[in-house]
């Protein structure tokens, strides 16, 4: 004899009810490599950085905000290099920081420049890559030829490469003949005093041609000045996600570190 379903039994039991309700997930992810850089966003061998020569930070801070919010690469993004930041000691650092997961690290341009107004560099930290506890200034640099922030990291995670991180965000003004002197002089020292370290240098070298000067550095990434597409305010050189050539990524070559970076 065949079983009639009760309706006063659970739903669980019934045997219209197979489950059909409940959306079954797929099985398996998604493939490739750029949904698995994705998905360890925070844990990548190298830190991903967003360089950007912004003219004025002050008046790009909604639209930065807005990219942050609803774009996951940019929110995503370990550093935020900033040039030609055009800060000033009046504007404190809770009214530039774009989101509380990152920390405000910036260089301001000083008398010491011959000049008052335009320059600085700004570096923001994703929290969720490196604590700010772990942040240390090495270096801070204000002169007529070279603007330069060096910071030391100890990120959450890194390869055994490498034992630290450290960032230098450079502006160079344009006719500055003397610059390469002076960031040479900071690039040894650096090197000198923590060899097994991931040494970048991002900013905005205008004409100076570092091959001369530090010729073990390897130029990453190198990406025409104007693209194709709108930019943001009034910044010709602001593009997400880009290098702008001039506005270059350099690092140390290293020994077996090298060749997987070129590939």
């Amino acid at each position: 004899p065949s079983l009639t379903p009760d309706p006063r039994w659970l739903t669980e039991i019934l045997r219209e009810n197979k489950g059909r309700d409940v959306r079954k997930r797929p099985r398996g992810k998604r493939a490739g490599i750029r949904n698995r850089l994705r998905d360890r966003a925070h844990r990548a061998p190298f830190p991903s950085i967003l360089l950007a020569n912004v003219q004025s930070l002050d008046n790009k801070l909604d639209d930065l905000w807005a990219r942050i919010k609803f774009q996951r690469d940019i929110r995503d993004c370990n550093l935020l290099c900033f040039t030609e930041s055009w800060l000033n000691p009046a504007v404190p650092n809770h009214a530039i920081q774009l989101a509380e997961f990152f920390s405000v690290h910036r260089m301001d341009r000083t008398a010491d420049s011959g000049k008052w107004r335009g320059g600085g560099v700004c570096v923001m930290v994703n929290n969720s890559w490196c604590n700010n506890a772990n942040v240390v200034t090495l270096a801070r640099s204000c002169s007529p030829n070279l603007e330069l922030l060096a910071l030391k990291l100890r990120p959450f995670y890194l390869p055994r490469e490498f034992t630290l991180v450290i960032i230098n965000t450079v502006y160079i003004p344009p006719q500055a003949n003397t610059a390469l002197c002076e960031l040479h002089e900071a690039l040894t020292q650096f090197q000198a005093q923590h060899g097994d370290a991931a040494l970048i240098r991002a900013g905005d070298f205008n004409s100076t041609n570092l091959k001369r000067a530090v010729p073990n550095l390897y130029q990453h990434l190198g990406i025409p000045v104007l693209a194709t597409g709108p930019a943001i305010g009034r910044a010709k050189h602001w593009r997400p996600s880009s290098f702008p050539n001039g506005k270059e990524l350099w690092i140390p070559v290293l020994k077996g570190v090298a060749a997987k970076l070129r590939g």
